[in-house]
């Protein structure tokens, strides 16, 4: 596979390469995995194919640290922590909080779809003023 991707995604694992829906989860396992890495400050983690052992081991210490620590820093600062703590230690086979490619939602396209179909309020307009429907040519 080249490496695997799991993403966290509202309570539940998500691997793109094998499916974009959560993974099956009967007795409820990988949803508290999940909720252990939210925790942790852990939205994605990339498996690199040349990863080892040893990096395994220490990326099971360093989520222990940061669920020991999960009160501590602010989200917004975790990322970095995990990009310092990974060079740190030199682990190089296991990437976290990386920017990956997404399939586009369509029903957010269809949203804005919508949205500009039906005119919406520009900018000058007052924010507050209820959205009426583009007028486009006949009224019937």
């Amino acid at each position: 596979m080249g490496g695997l991707e799991i993403r966290v995604e509202r309570d539940a694992l998500v691997v793109p390469k094998l499916n974009e829906a959560p993974l099956p989860d009967r007795k409820g396992e990988l949803q508290h995995l999940a909720a252990d890495f939210q925790l942790a400050g852990i939205q994605t983690l990339v498996i690199l194919r040349q990863f080892h052992v040893g990096e395994l081991d220490t990326l099971v210490q360093l989520i222990r640290a940061a669920l020991l620590k999960s009160k501590g820093p602010l989200p917004n600062k975790r990322n970095s922590w995990w990009n310092a703590k990974l060079l740190e230690y030199g682990v190089e086979g296991f990437l976290v909080n990386v920017q990956t490619d997404r399939k586009v939602d369509t029903v957010l396209s269809s949203l804005v779809a919508a949205l500009v179909a039906f005119g919406g309020n520009s900018a000058s307009d007052d924010a507050d003023a209820p959205i009426h429907r583009a007028h486009l040519g006949k009224s019937f």
